[in-house]
């Protein structure tokens, strides 16, 4: 039994010669790798097949191979931390309130009613930030105008 440190030396001293192939027509060659490269290459497959269970995890875990975890330091503690917060306020606060609304009465949980108002507050602001640079768009053409006018008038 050979040892995994035997070294064939004559190998390494080049000792050995390997047989070459004898020479063929130029014509042969040619068509023998023409039919090599055509030829596809066969396809290794198990002998297992996946079950069921196998197939629904891997359609799982296919998109969540793509995602790249964050780097643990401080900042992403803290972000988790505050994460964690945030869901235990919402999940404190899942009791029925009474919402009146206009002529409307109905009960809903807290939570749902805070991140109504959270979305609706943002949709709000973002409503309100377009209007504000769609104002300044307005008066700086204007300005534009009017100075390009007395340009001419000069």
């Amino acid at each position: 039994m050979p040892d995994e440190f035997d070294i064939d030396v004559e190998a390494l001293a080049g000792e050995t010669e390997e047989p070459q192939p004898a020479p063929e027509s130029t014509s042969q060659p040619a068509t023998k790798a023409a039919e090599k490269a055509a030829a596809p290459t066969p396809r290794v497959l198990s002998a297992h097949k996946p079950g069921p269970l196998q197939k629904l995890t891997s359609k799982v875990r296919a998109p969540l191979t793509r995602l790249k975890l964050p780097e643990w330091n401080l900042r992403t503690f803290l972000q988790l931390l505050g994460i964690i917060l945030v869901l235990w306020f919402l999940l404190e606060n899942w009791p029925p309130a009474r919402v009146k609304v206009l002529i409307w009465d109905f009960d809903a949980p807290k939570t749902v009613l805070f991140l109504f108002n959270v979305i609706l507050g943002a949709l709000l602001l973002r409503g309100w930030q377009i209007f504000l640079a769609q104002r300044a768009a307005r008066r700086a053409e204007a300005e534009a105008a009017a100075e390009a006018a007395q340009s001419e008038a000069e």
